[in-house]
């Protein structure tokens, strides 16, 4: 294989061949930005004003979770606010721009301090431990002047202390001393998962896989603070997609080979970082019994530069995604190449996960929703959003006050915080 064909394997987006254009799968798009038409001259009481729903603290967050929905979720969710009394719809919206900034911040890659998510442990009998070492200290919270929009989303949800919710995210981990929590990775189940894909990268074909985690491993005991922030979406998702959600984390176990789904390096490290999304659209039983579950691949290269963002709830999302193609465009030339199996892979190329039994294939809920949180930090970067901006929720509040909190209040009263000094900081540049 010639040199140019080795580079586009080792960073297909950096190759010196001839650029492509990438491809995002947002289909009904027209329709999407007419719905959000309607809900945009839809107006809330805010206090003793009546404002409209476009206020640039939460549009970016809602737009993207707006786009991340199937069509019918987004028309269920422009009824359901017409529904809604004038003192709720404003709350509501509030919450759900909340909830996506805690599900990406909770989604993100591990840094290098962090748990490694992709080594499995060095043998079975003394298993890798990895240690997270978390605040002894407790930081006070601030807190904004102005009232709180609404209180918890789930008075009983699993991510409120004392719940069943929080209760199953303790046990799911081992005992701790010395305010350090230990985490051990399941070596029989990265076996079992490289042993159902007979050794090889399933999107590749190539022998060499390394198991990648669908739900975080980092975020393992945090799920129950996921739990909270998925069903503050229930209206945006609806109640069936987002009982899905929730449920998924809470019933399946995260240290299997369910959550886990072998890749290649360089597919796993895309998949880890955001440019590379799987999408769950099938699954079945064949003939000979197995059961399968095939994926579409859909690759979503970070946006460097933000574009023309305006804080419209109804921008049409060519004006941010111009270097895209979408769904309805021309099909997508190769970006992925194996020199070891010659597979050529496009944006948009399927392929499936075969397993004797329905429970050893990755799980179909955490693809979805893994698949719907990528597409939501992609969209939303390209909106301007910055990694700051997203850790800006929770920087000032330990491990253990989110224990205590509610999630998604304590992140609505930051964003509180940081639109009041945003105004501040106007107010100033005019008066000069």
């Amino acid at each position: 294989m010639s040199d140019e064909h080795l580079q586009e394997v080792n960073d297909p987006h950096r190759s010196p061949w001839s650029s492509v254009t990438r491809r995002l799968y947002l289909n009904n798009c027209e329709a999407r930005v007419e719905i959000l038409k309607e809900i945009k001259r839809m107006t809330y009481l805010d206090g003793d004003t009546t404002s409209s729903l476009s206020d640039d603290l939460h549009t970016p967050y809602l737009w993207a979770a707006c786009m991340s929905t199937d069509l019918s979720e987004l028309e269920n969710f422009r009824d359901t606010l017409k529904e809604s009394s004038m003192e709720d719809a404003g709350p509501s919206l509030m919450q759900i721009s909340a909830a996506v900034q805690q599900l990406i911040a909770f989604y993100k890659t591990p840094g290098p301090d962090e748990v490694n998510s992709a080594a499995p442990s060095p043998s079975a009998k003394s298993p890798r431990r990895e240690t997270a070492t978390r605040s002894s200290g407790s930081t006070t919270m601030k807190s904004s002047n102005s009232p709180r929009p609404l209180l918890s989303p789930v008075q009983n949800s699993p991510g409120k202390a004392g719940s069943g919710g929080r209760q199953q995210s303790a046990q799911s981990s081992l005992p701790s001393s010395s305010g350090n929590q230990e985490k051990y990775r399941n070596e029989r189940a990265v076996h079992m998962a490289k042993q159902r894909d007979n050794g090889t990268c399933p999107l590749l074909g190539t022998r060499y896989c390394e198991a990648a985690q669908i739900y975080p491993f980092a975020s393992i005991e945090k799920k129950g603070m996921v739990v909270t922030s998925v069903h503050a979406l229930i209206k945006v998702f609806g109640r069936g997609t987002a009982q899905r959600f929730t449920d998924a984390p809470r019933m399946v176990d995260l240290d299997s080979c369910a959550n886990l789904i072998c890749l290649d390096r360089i597919p796993h490290r895309m998949f880890d970082d955001g440019r590379l999304a799987l999408q769950p659209i099938d699954r079945g039983t064949r003939p000979s019994s197995d059961h399968f579950i095939r994926l579409r691949v859909h690759l979503l290269q970070r946006q460097h530069e933000p574009r023309a963002w305006r804080s419209d709830l109804a921008q049409d999302p060519y004006e941010l995604l111009r270097d895209f193609q979408l769904v309805d465009d021309e099909p997508q030339e190769i970006r992925l190449v194996s020199s070891m199996t010659q597979r050529e892979i496009s944006d948009g190329h399927e392929f499936d996960i075969t397993a004797k039994t329905q429970k050893d294939l990755p799980n179909w809920n955490l693809l979805d929703l893994r698949y719907r949180i990528s597409l939501m930090n992609h969209l939303i970067r390209v909106a301007g959003v910055s990694d700051e901006d997203i850790d800006e929720s929770d920087e000032d509040v330990s491990d253990e006050e989110l224990e205590d909190i509610d999630v998604i209040e304590g992140a609505i009263s930051k964003r509180e915080e940081i639109a009041e000094q945003r105004s501040k900081e106007v107010d100033e540049d005019n008066a000069a």
